[in-house]
Order: structure tokens, then C-alpha cells, then sequence
């Protein structure tokens, strides 16, 4: 028996969902010299102000990622206050987009009338 309208919808906004997460937590890259990046998760946020608030002199050993190929691998680096602050802003920048683009896909989806209508909203498997 196929899904129901409201099942599909369940599972669209499921899976939008995961997207925006992802979105919403990607690494962000310092647009410095340093090619630094910052992981996103919440957690992380929390080490960030807490670093943030104990830095002296405004230079703090933080772990970063240096490469965009291998985000398997953190590097112990300085770190300046302008760069951290650099790249809360780019978290900041990153979340309200993610945030803002599900909150359309939201709308776009209670909107569908019909399982066609949802197919490009459900992940490919299931359209």
C-alpha cells in the first residue's frame, strides 16, 4: 500500500530536515590567509565562547582544520580573537541561511497537494 499524502509530507520535511542540519552545522573556512576551519556543531559553539572568554592577549591554541580535502584531521594552532570572532560570524551567516531556506521548504511542502507535488522535497529513493 503506497504512503499517504500526510506520510510523504512527514517524510519530505524528514528529510529536509537532515539537510538543514547539515547545512546548518557544515565546517566553516576563515577567508584569512590561514585557511583555519571551525566545526559548527553545538557543542563546538560552546568551546568557542569559552576560549573566546579565557583568551590572553588575544592568541589561544584551538583545534582547526587545515585542509578542505581531509576533514578527518584537526590540527592544535594559535588562533587570534579576530579569527575565532571571523568565524562565529561566518556560523552566524551560515545558520540564518540554512534556517531561512528550511523554513521556505517548510511552507513549500504543506503547500503540496499531491504525492507529485512532493517528490522533489522526498530524497531520491522514495521520489
Amino acid at each position: 500500500m503506497p504512503p499517504t499524502l500526510e506520510e510523504l509530507r512527514e517524510q519530505a520535511l524528514n528529510y529536509q530536515y537532515q539537510k538543514y542540519d547539515a547545512q546548518k552545522h557544515a565546517v566553516v573556512w576563515l577567508q584569512d590567509d590561514s585557511g583555519y576551519g571551525f566545526d559548527c556543531n553545538d557543542d563546538d559553539q560552546n568551546n568557542w565562547q569559552v576560549a573566546l572568554t579565557l583568551m590572553e592577549k588575544d592568541i589561544t591554541m584551538y583545534k582547526v582544520y587545515t585542509d578542505k580535502n581531509n576533514l578527518f584531521k584537526k590540527s592544535f594552532l594559535e588562533v587570534t580573537r579576530d579569527q575565532m570572532m571571523e568565524a562565529g560570524n561566518l556560523v552566524k551567516a551560515q545558520q540564518y541561511a540554512a534556517y531561512s531556506e528550511f523554513e521556505k521548504v517548510r511552507a513549500e511542502i504543506a503547500n503540496c497537494a499531491t504525492a507529485e507535488q512532493l517528490k522533489p522535497y522526498l530524497p531520491g529513493e522514495s521520489a
